[in-house]
């Protein structure tokens, strides 16, 4: 209890996304997020194999920030919370998705 009430909120969720394991699949958050069943890796396959059926994604470089901070903004009596990277190249949020090259589809 002194180390939830002595540590940051964003150092506890950068311990949960990046050193917790997942009892069932063994990775952590951030891996599960890139490389897990329903992983953007994944998303990025089976949309690309839905546009057109003859086509596939490999080579797929998933590359999410590995700490963040949480930022708080009060409207009224509602907070919302966000928890976006403090890594300059990842300004815009947690996640960076290498899009497929030309040379990454294939047919068949």
């Amino acid at each position: 209890m002194k180390k939830l009430l002595s540590t940051s909120l964003s150092t506890l969720l950068d311990e949960y996304w990046n050193t917790t394991l997942d009892s069932k699949t063994g990775m952590t958050q951030r891996q599960q997020a890139c490389d897990g069943d329903k992983g953007i890796k994944r998303q990025v396959q089976d949309a690309v194999h839905k546009s057109d059926a003859s086509y596939n994604a490999y080579d797929i470089s998933c590359n999410l920030a590995t700490t963040g901070k949480v930022l708080v903004q009060q409207s009224g009596s509602v907070l919302y919370l966000s928890y976006q990277s403090d890594t300059p190249s990842k300004a815009g949020g947690l996640m960076s998705v290498t899009a497929p090259r030309a040379d990454v589809l294939a047919k068949g």
